[in-house]
């Protein structure tokens, strides 16, 4: 019987030692659960911050949009408005027309300007160079079509690819020299290659028996003449 006895003390024990390393692991459990709980509200707090940071952006964003959108809307009216005016000087000859139409037409009395189209080309890049009222020199056959390069001003984009061989036979610029014998001069109109308002001086070159051999063209830049 006491054996029996002893054996229930030591029974006890074990049980008593047991519930507490049980227990001693459920207060760790909790320990854990409350790290865990505390962490999952700093992500919380964390993912509200930058949903409210997210929304802020878009609110500006949309700000700057409305923002862009009325100055297109203002350039584009300006650049209407400057149109408008376009036609109106377009219709009429100025006295500076007739400056540049007289400097080209003495440009085309060179005789370099009737030999090879590559002696021509340097004659015209010096005279790009030398006077900063014009943007663009080309020369073009008596058929209409063009031999020497677009021969482009400093700082001004020049077009992709080549222009030679361009057939202009049937713009006005080339028609009304050829039919008339005569210099013309264009309206006022936007440059494809500035965007900036110019007008088109084309000229007869001559050979020595006084036949047309080509048209000289030559863009001015009206910015540099007002």
């Amino acid at each position: 019987m006491h054996e029996a006895v002893a054996e229930g003390r030591n029974g006890m024990a074990a049980m008593t030692e047991g519930l507490q390393h049980t227990h001693q692991a459920m207060e760790r459990l909790d320990e854990r659960v409350t790290h865990i709980a505390a962490g999952t509200e700093q992500i919380g707090q964390a993912v509200r911050a930058i949903s409210s940071d997210v929304h802020n952006i878009a609110q500006v964003s949309a700000d700057l949009l409305g923002k862009a959108g009325q100055v297109l809307e203002h350039s584009q009216a300006v650049r209407k408005d400057g149109d408008h005016l376009l036609d109106g000087l377009g219709a009429f000859r100025l006295r500076l027309h007739r400056d540049m139409q007289e400097r080209v037409e003495a440009l085309a009395d060179e005789a370099r300007l009737t030999g090879d189209v590559a002696t021509a080309e340097r004659l015209l890049r010096e005279t790009l160079a030398s006077d900063p009222r014009f943007e663009l020199f080309y020369l073009v056959g008596s058929d209409g079509r063009q031999v020497s390069e677009n021969i482009f001003a400093d700082g001004v984009q020049a077009s992709a690819g080549s222009a030679r061989g361009r057939d202009w036979a049937q713009r006005p610029w080339f028609r009304a020299v050829r039919e008339s014998g005569r210099s013309h001069v264009t309206p006022v109109y936007r440059s494809s290659a500035t965007d900036a308002y110019c007008f088109t001086v084309s000229v007869p070159v001559r050979d020595r028996d006084g036949s047309l051999l080509r048209v000289l063209g030559a863009d001015v830049r009206l910015s540099a003449l007002l």
